[in-house]
């Protein structure tokens, strides 16, 4: 479905076709709560970084918002990242060489070892960038966002429970349970919905739950 598909589909629910403007703000605020869900296959990025001789810090990705892994080259283990702290204790010892650690912080990259010549690999650079809210009314979501066509139903449910608090209809209750139903489902579908390194912990379908009937 197109943007505005979802908005007349939603208003037509709602009973209120004047709320374009609010309908529209539903939409963005729907994607941006899946956004905040976890880790989205859609929301896969690359991008590379070059080393320089000395340097030890660069920008960030562009497009990076979470789950950063980044390798020292093609088919290279990744570095490990650890906290701006415990990188700068490690920088104590001059150490140079090919990165082997990294930290986040004010929208940079930090790395240790510090690249030098004969040790200057182009970093790889693994993450997921932030969901996109679609400008366009005419064109299917599934090009604008990537988000699969099969997930549109559950965008659509998500405006109404949204428009339905909106006006404080009664059937609100019913509406946001099965939008709660419908990220159980999404992320149940997603493979990578949750962070690289939490794969070891329990499912986030687990801390979002229905409500009960």
């Amino acid at each position: 479905m197109t943007r505005q598909q979802l908005m007349d589909r939603c208003l037509e629910v709602v009973g209120d076709a004047t709320l374009t403007t609010q309908a529209s703000e539903w939409l963005d605020n729907i994607l941006l709560e899946i956004d905040g869900l976890g880790y989205w296959r859609f929301t896969e990025a690359t991008d590379t970084i070059a080393t320089t001789n000395g340097a030890d810090d660069y920008t960030q990705p562009t497009l990076y918002s979470k789950g950063l892994i980044i390798t020292p080259g093609v088919s290279t283990k990744p570095l490990t990242q650890t906290s701006l702290q415990a990188l700068l204790a490690c920088r104590s010892d001059a150490r140079t060489g090919t990165p082997e650690q990294f930290a986040l912080f004010n929208s940079k990259v930090y790395v240790y070892p510090k690249p030098v010549t004969s040790f200057l690999p182009v970093l790889q650079c693994f993450f997921y960038k932030e969901i996109t809210l679609p400008t366009d009314s005419t064109t299917d979501l599934s090009t604008l966002v990537g988000m699969k066509k099969k997930w549109h139903k559950y965008l659509l449910d998500g405006m109404i429970a949204q428009g339905l608090k909106h006006i404080d209809d009664e059937r609100q209750d019913g509406a946001q349970g099965l939008w709660d139903q419908d990220k159980v489902l999404m992320m149940a579908d997603n493979e990578e919905y949750r962070s690289p390194r939490e794969t070891e912990k329990s499912p986030r379908t687990e801390v979002i739950k229905p409500q009960e009937a």
